[in-house]
């Protein structure tokens, strides 16, 4: 059985500290930088009162401040809720309430976004404030503090590396009593044409999802995956930055989408595995620079990002030619209706098994269940799919099954 919270996922990272994990255009972070920096910051938040089930904010765009924060809070079993800095103030200020928000971690990592403005817009009163005591406002009646890493820090806010060495010993105690059912994480959808809906999943479901994805994709230690998916949406989280940490890899990425950086990156750190949406490769292949970069390590993307990839110029080693029709899939076929920001994706057919297809077609989802055979089974084999697991959040630790479920 794999890592079922975010410390067993560290742990089991302990023998890669020199191998990088997030690099991003200006940073660089080794598993070994992201487990010692997360345990410094989940042993403050700790010291001020943080711990299981606290809900607290994160808006910060892609960046290893991002990376380290989610940790620590995930370390001492602390409820993320993963909030967009690219937001309106009334779409931040309706989440922070909607969560119950505690505390927020915020900073200069905001992808050019003026966070400070951001925050004090959301939440009104929050100007006047000054750091060090807890926040009382009426529109946030639970958020107490806000904290801020970088440089020009807003009278209002907290810096989390202030004050004096923190004990080391409470945290490994903290850590062993996080179980799989317990929250991680709550992601917002983009309240583009409603008010944000929120979706929690606990360390258990995002976990083994993260090792499902890695499996069905055939990662191995030494692939690099490029995704411009923000962290704060679960695709970013989930099928980038933890799936990647199942098999110990490397993630590039940034924190706004650039065609040309983002080629960069791609090149530069020998890009495996691209995950973006249609309109990212497009823009991609469309950039002036194309036809000159070297993607022949690419194994698996959108069709490859399509362009001069389809036409064989960047066609992965070893793979055979083939058909363009071939190449067609997994690219998504998109139709817009008639509002003109609305657009249908959908897989139009299977790529080949050396493109990183799944090896098998996904079932019908409006096709009858399929029913389960009775048999019997020996009570302390494999546990019944059908009673509460371990992943399910809400369920006391008496209920989950075996231990090491």
């Amino acid at each position: 059985m794999g890592s079922t919270t975010v410390a067993q996922l560290l742990a089991a990272n302990a023998h890669r500290a020199d191998r990088p994990w997030v690099v991003t255009p200006d940073e660089r972070l080794t598993y070994g930088d992201a487990d010692a920096r997360s345990a410094v910051l989940a042993r403050r938040f700790l010291a001020e009162g943080i711990g299981k089930n606290t809900r607290v904010a994160i808006v910060l765009a892609n960046s290893a401040d991002w990376v380290v924060a989610f940790l620590a809070l995930s370390r001492i079993g602390a409820h993320s809720a993963l909030l967009s800095p690219f937001g309106k103030p009334p779409e931040l200020a309706y989440a922070l309430r909607h969560a119950d928000v505690h505390a927020v971690v915020t900073g200069t990592r905001a992808g050019g976004v003026d966070a400070a403005g951001l925050l004090a817009a959301a939440v009104p009163g929050l100007a006047d404030h000054r750091s060090g005591t807890p926040l009382l406002t009426e529109s946030h009646p639970y958020l107490r503090r806000v904290w801020w890493f970088g440089d020009d820090r807003p009278q209002w806010a907290d810096d989390p590396d202030a004050g004096g060495p923190v004990d080391a010993g409470p945290l490994a105690a903290v850590e062993a009593e996080i179980a799989p059912s317990d929250p991680l994480l709550t992601s917002y959808t983009s309240g583009t044409t409603a008010d944000p809906k929120a979706v929690m999943h606990s360390h258990g479901a995002i976990l083994r999802q993260a090792a499902k994805l890695a499996v069905r994709r055939k990662f191995v230690e030494d692939d690099v995956v490029y995704t411009p998916m923000p962290f704060f949406w679960v695709g970013g989280v989930c099928y980038a930055l933890l799936s990647c940490a199942t098999e110990g890899m490397l993630l590039c990425t940034s924190a706004r989408f650039d065609a040309g950086q983002a080629l960069d990156l791609m090149e530069e750190g020998r890009a495996t595995h691209v995950a973006c949406w249609p309109q990212a490769a497009e823009n991609m292949v469309a950039h002036p620079s194309w036809p000159e970069r070297d993607l022949s390590h690419l194994k698996a993307g959108p069709a490859l990002l399509r362009g001069p990839v389809r036409r064989g110029r960047h066609r992965p080693a070893g793979a055979e030619p083939r058909d363009d029709r071939d190449l067609r899939a997994p690219h998504l076929l998109l139709r817009r209706r008639r509002h003109p920001a609305r657009v249908d994706a959908r897989f139009v057919r299977l790529a080949p098994r050396e493109h990183g297809a799944p090896d098998r077609r996904p079932r019908d989802p409006r096709a009858p269940a399929r029913r389960g055979d009775r048999r019997a089974v020996d009570p302390g084999g494999v546990p019944d799919a059908r009673l509460p697991q371990a992943g399910a959040p809400g369920h006391l630790p008496a209920r989950r099954l075996v231990p090491h479920w």
